[in-house]
């Protein structure tokens, strides 16, 4: 468990870093001080990650044009205009730019999670970021696994493999009202290993008086239930196989 536990707080400080935001206009460089793959501007909301001599991973949920998006290459030309997941103009493509796994489509956009590095002297440091959500569980005593789950979490969200850390995320689509468009809203399962370590949101404020609970052992189910309620009543929950 403490390796894992060590890759966890590996994974929690690059995948589901806490929200800062730029002070300035920044380069996004792909690896640190190399090619540059985009610019966002002053005021983008970002998610930072490890540091590392004066740069810092970060990662922005922004989407673009689906017109200019080339569905073989999966890249976006330069120039491509970047916007927030409200559609507020947030930065550009600094050259053609390759999305990462877990990008989906809306009718007009393609909405991606920008992962790349910046110099930590352009995070405003007087901003104070938003809290999250998040829900360790020991994987030695947690038997939801991924393997054989796939076939049927297909109609709940999509898998998403994060490199070749071991880990993986999945992303339900909706539950209890969290919208499932953005991707910074959706509610994420993750497994170290094919095992469950963890369960994320980002806006714990749209959970409301919900909460999600973890239940392994004999049960195996992810519960909904209402924390105002006088008893501690289930109002949903979400099968998570044998």
């Amino acid at each position: 468990m403490k390796k894992v536990s060590a890759v966890l707080l590996f994974l929690f400080a690059t995948f589901f870093a806490q929200a800062e935001r730029l002070n300035t206009l920044a380069e996004i460089y792909e690896e640190p001080g190399k090619q540059t793959i985009a610019q966002l501007y002053k005021g983008t909301t970002i998610y930072v990650g490890e540091q590392n001599k004066g740069w810092v991973k970060i990662i922005a949920v922004v989407q673009a044009a689906k017109a200019g998006y080339d569905e073989y290459t999966l890249t976006l030309p330069q120039k491509t205009q970047l916007f927030t997941t409200d559609n507020q103009l947030t930065g550009f493509a600094s050259g053609k730019l390759k999305l990462p796994a877990g990008y989906y489509y809306t009718d007009t956009k393609v909405v991606f999670e920008l992962v790349g590095y910046i110099r930590i002297s352009e995070i405003d440091s007087n901003w104070v970021p938003e809290r999250v959500f998040a829900k360790m569980v020991d994987s030695a005593l947690s038997n939801i696994s991924f393997v054989d789950l796939a076939p049927r979490l297909d109609s709940f969200g999509f898998f998403s493999p994060l490199a070749d850390s071991g880990f993986a995320a999945f992303q339900l689509n909706e539950v209890v009202g969290i919208n499932y468009k953005n991707p910074a809203q959706r509610l994420k399962l993750v497994f170290y290993q094919n095992r469950l370590v963890a369960i994320f949101h980002k806006y714990p404020f749209l959970l409301k008086t919900k909460e999600v609970i973890i239940v392994s052992g004999r049960e195996n189910l992810i519960y909904l239930r209402d924390l105002n309620a006088r008893e501690k009543r289930i109002f949903g929950k979400l099968f998570l196989g044998e």
